[in-house]
């Protein structure tokens, strides 16, 4: 059976990660965590739970573009979702 997995990101430079996991629930209504202890405000964290198919995986990440330039963060939209499938075209 596949056991729980969890990615934690840095948020980018001058946006608290807690306004990340607030505009992912707010915009997208998709729940992931924030940091806690000392990396509270500094990184959130993804989930993955069960099966994680590759679109999932894209669907995330074009979530995240949106909510950082929501955040005002500068966004090259389509960059990491195109990243992710050149990464997944390669491995098959």
């Amino acid at each position: 059976t596949p056991s729980p997995a969890l990615t934690a990101v840095v948020a980018p430079r001058g946006i608290d990660s807690e306004k990340i996991v607030a505009a992912y629930s707010k915009i997208h209504n998709i729940t992931i965590a924030g940091g806690q202890g000392e990396m509270k405000g500094t990184v959130f964290r993804l989930g993955h739970m069960g099966y994680a198919a590759e679109f999932d995986v894209i669907i995330a990440l074009a979530a995240l573009e949106q909510v950082l330039a929501e955040l005002g963060s500068p966004i090259d939209f389509g960059a990491a979702v195109r990243a992710a499938q050149k990464m997944f075209a390669e491995k098959t």
